[in-house]
């Protein structure tokens, strides 16, 4: 099984009051040589109107290759 670990940070503005960075942390595992599966959680940076856009999540991906 092959691990990987990612880390992202994502800056956006929202219109002309609003901006969010929030920050993500995950990991992508092979399953087989075909499907991946991965999972991040993320959290808001700032503070302030953007923030609430994102709260705190949690998501993940399944990938089939072909």
């Amino acid at each position: 099984m092959n691990k990987k670990v990612i880390f992202t940070i994502t800056a956006m503005a929202l219109g002309t009051a609003a901006t969010l960075v929030s920050a993500s942390f995950g990991a992508r595992i092979d399953i087989t040589n075909y499907i991946i599966f991965g999972a991040a959680y993320q959290i808001p940076l700032t503070n302030g109107a953007g923030s609430k856009i994102l709260d705190y999540r949690v998501t993940t991906d399944l990938i089939f290759k072909l």
